[in-house]
């Protein structure tokens, strides 16, 4: 802890990563620390003290990491939070002289700081490597290994929150679209979930499985959307485009989209003639139909 040429003393505290790093290496919960590689990358994550005189206050044993030091150096000033970190307090360091900004980088240079902040990382690696190994039931988001789904859930949190995107209608003159095709493909997609129309339609369903894995294949965000949902299809395709999914393929991949999809959809055209499937899914066979429709009339040209 430096005291600056102004008087003001000033702190950094690792306590949260430190805490964070003996939860990650217990459970397979991603934190923040989950992609610190360097002590670059810890200093969004230091928490930055100021003080305040309190002639009572006396620091204890444990009120700081023992790589703090000095805690006479403490005697009646009170720490406390300053709600900044290392990544974020230069908008505040802007309001101090020249010559505490300098004392300040001169104290995160010194060596025993970057010594401590060494120790902290090679906490948070160790952590890292100790982590157990996360399980998903094989299959439930395509390939995924259970690591890797909870990787991408873990990124997906990082964006800025923002309310949930509202149902996206298509096109004005159009009575369907290729997120339709999509969404009702995954629909139909789920009665691989029930034995019966496995043992008599395997090849089929088979098929639509391999023709959606290619796309989760090309970004691992659609293992996430190409699943089987139980909201109406319409709904289904609303959110997918309001989220444009699609526009997360590669292009090679999206090229053909439309050409492979509707191939898939005429494949599909057997599962109807079975009077169950074709009640319970009366919108998803309009829109399969539909695309069914565009390839045999495409082929007869």
């Amino acid at each position: 802890m430096p005291q600056l040429p102004s008087g003001r003393q000033v702190a950094i505290l690792c306590q949260n990563i430190l805490k964070m790093a003996e939860l990650n290496a217990q459970n397979v919960q991603r934190y923040p620390i989950h992609r610190v590689k360097t002590v670059a990358d810890l200093w969004p994550l230091v928490d930055v003290l100021f003080f305040r005189t309190d002639p009572d206050y006396q620091p204890g044993a444990n009120t700081y990491h023992e790589g703090c030091q000095h805690l006479e150096e403490l005697a009646r000033k009170e720490p406390y939070l300053s709600g900044f970190t290392l990544a974020t307090l230069d908008d505040e360091a802007q309001t101090w002289s020249p010559e505490d900004r300098q004392a300040f980088v001169a104290f995160l240079q010194e060596s025993r700081t970057q010594a401590h902040l060494q120790e902290v990382l090679e906490t948070v690696l160790d952590s890292q490597r100790r982590k157990p190994p996360a399980h998903i039931p094989s299959g439930l988001f395509g390939q995924l290994s259970g690591d890797e789904v909870m990787d991408m859930f873990w990124e997906l949190s990082q964006r800025p929150s923002s309310l949930e995107t509202p149902l996206t209608s298509r096109p004005e003159g159009i009575d369907s679209d290729e997120y339709d095709l999509l969404a009702a493909l995954c629909r139909m997609n789920g009665l691989q979930e029930f034995e019966e129309w496995q043992t008599r339609f395997g090849p089929i369903l088979e098929g639509l499985e391999a023709f959606l894995q290619r796309l989760r294949d090309d970004h691992r965000l659609l293992s996430v959307w190409l699943q089987y949902w139980v909201v109406p299809v319409e709904e289904m395709a609303g959110r997918m485009r309001g989220d444009h999914i699609l526009t997360l393929l590669a292009p090679e991949t999206l090229a053909g989209f439309a050409t492979q999809a509707a191939q898939e959809a005429l494949a599909l055209q057997p599962l109807f003639t079975e009077p169950e499937i074709a009640r319970h899914f009366a919108p998803e066979r309009a829109i399969l139909e539909k695309a069914a429709l565009s390839m045999t009339s495409a082929g007869l040209a």
